[in-house]
């Protein structure tokens, strides 16, 4: 690569594997396009993809990166293209003709540049070119969501696009807006979608997704997962999926993964509502080693804490205090504050711990709050399925978990058979979010939507 890494990662460069790169040209030049741009184009692979199969029409190449361009250039160049414009410009800039004649399809691998990252400019006309288009555009969304906006303005009845992602919009809910766009605005015609043990791209953990789209397009969408991208052939074939089941839907993946009926069954959340652990906003600070605490005399202010999401895989169902090597500071009142407390609160005040992002927003910043402590912790985020388990001593968990409250009390029995029941089936339950490498995330509502027997039905002498 001509440039290094961390440069094209700011640019949200993720170079396109030929065998994609040719199966997209190939469904594009099957429509017939008169115009062909080629949105971020790095250094060219999709333009010249599309010459080196044949087309010949007029073909704009665009990207931000100078030196992305002047590839471009050369690759086209070589090629013989010339019906092709290469402009060294932003995408959200860019204006086409509205006297172009034909159709025009839009190809390429828009850069993945983080929200964060973005200027204040580029998130005020994603505001502005998402109330043109009657769509709401959440502030997280990325680079990546504002190319699909500047794509569908530019786009007239007629036009068509494929572009290869990754995959998170299909699900989060940023990607509300670009779901909308692809359903009812662009017409999506077929989602092809990596499976997330795998990556289309050489240097990005990343799930990837294909999204192909004719504007005027009402009829099914053809949906299908497909084992490894990189190997990709063809955009073909996959399970019909109807244009209001799609609508209607805010998880996309699922849809190729419905949920199986069980009988009986029904959600967590009708019994317990599920809460991330605590953010302390400075952990070096809120979270000690028990020998610490006892050192620094804060043994009365402090309680034991689940810090590590491997306490919870390896506890066999239950984590117990005595065997957790950290404790929480837990502060309710100021009238606690004895000398050490006094003196450690200080300490945290010379360096600026009350300063941070979450301390400066809470009122004493030194109070944590969190609520009572969950009789049921489960894993979130891990290459595996979520993993239960009991807290009968009511320990602390920081915000690498989460805690399962019962809406009404219930006893210590009933939380460990449904545990039990959960980790017996934990292989089976749907929902969540899998990035690359079978990375499961499940968000405290997803977590409250998997399906467990009602409570009244679990017997702590049998549970299958």
């Amino acid at each position: 690569m001509v440039r290094p890494g961390t440069r094209r990662r700011s640019l949200g460069a993720f170079y396109t594997v030929e065998g994609i790169v040719t199966a997209m040209a190939s469904w594009v030049l099957a429509r017939n396009p008169d115009i062909i741009i080629d949105v971020g184009c790095g250094s060219g692979r999709f333009a010249a993809a599309v010459r080196r199969l044949g087309f010949g029409g007029e073909t704009i190449a665009i990207d931000i990166d100078p030196l992305a361009t002047v590839m471009t250039r050369a690759n086209l160049t070589v090629l013989g293209h010339r019906h092709a414009t290469v402009v060294h410009g932003d995408l959200l800039r860019l204006s086409l003709a509205d006297s172009r004649r034909g159709r025009t399809a839009f190809i390429g691998n828009p850069p993945y540049v983080r929200h964060h990252t973005l200027r204040p400019e580029a998130k005020r006309w994603a505001q502005k070119s998402g109330d043109a288009l009657g769509v709401q555009v959440s502030g997280l969304s990325g680079l990546h969501a504002l190319f699909v906006l500047a794509i569908a303005g530019l786009s007239r009845p007629g036009d068509l696009g494929c572009l290869i992602t990754a995959a998170e919009w299909l699900d989060v809910g940023y990607g509300s807006a670009l779901r909308t766009l692809f359903a009812q605005h662009l017409g999506c015609v077929r989602l092809d979608i990596g499976d997330p043990r795998t990556s289309a791209f050489g240097d990005a953990m990343s799930t990837a997704a294909i999204v192909s789209w004719e504007v005027g397009y009402s009829d099914a969408v053809s949906m299908r997962e497909t084992r490894d991208l990189k190997t990709l052939r063809a955009l073909t074939g996959g399970r019909a999926i109807s244009r209001d089941t799609l609508t209607r839907s805010s998880r996309w993946r699922d849809l190729l993964h419905p949920r199986p009926h069980r009988d009986g069954l029904v959600p967590l959340g009708t019994y317990a509502r599920v809460h991330r652990g605590i953010a302390t906003g400075a952990n070096g600070f809120f979270i000690l080693s028990r020998d610490e605490a006892i050192i620094r005399e804060l043994g009365g202010h402090v309680r034991p804490c689940v810090t590590r999401a491997h306490q919870v895989l390896s506890s066999g169902g239950v984590v117990r205090a005595d065997k957790l090597d950290h404790v929480l500071l837990e502060v309710q009142d100021a009238a606690d504050h004895d000398r050490a407390l006094r003196s450690y609160l200080a300490e945290g005040i010379r360096h600026r711990v009350h300063e941070r992002y979450l301390c400066e927003h809470r009122n004493p910043w030194w109070r944590l709050g969190g609520g009572p402590p969950p009789p049921i912790v489960a894993t979130y985020m891990a290459r595996q399925a979520p993993m239960f388990a009991t807290n009968p001593d009511r320990c602390r968990i920081v915000n690498v978990l989460h805690g399962i409250h019962f809406r009404e009390e219930v006893g210590e029995d009933i939380a460990t058979t449904l545990v039990v029941w959960l980790n017996n089936h934990r292989d089976t339950l749907t929902g969540g979010r899998t990035y690359h490498g079978g990375l499961r995330k499940f968000e405290p509502r997803e977590l409250e939507a998997i399906l467990v027997p009602p409570l009244h039905e679990l017997d702590a002498r049998r549970v299958k």
